[in-house]
């Protein structure tokens, strides 16, 4: 019996990822993520990877 009610079989991850290849942004976000992520690194906060 599928966990959680999944059913059917497991995505690969380039099948999750493919519509994100399109993906556009434009450049005025990326400049804020930008400045958000230098802000958080200037605070000292450094995201961390979830355990494999």
């Amino acid at each position: 019996m599928p966990e959680n009610g999944f059913t059917g079989t497991q995505s690969s991850f380039d099948e999750i990822t493919a519509g994100l290849h399109d993906l556009s942004v434009p450049p005025a976000t990326l400049a804020r993520w930008a400045a958000m992520a230098g802000q958080l690194a200037t605070a000292g906060y450094v995201p961390r990877q979830p355990a494999a």
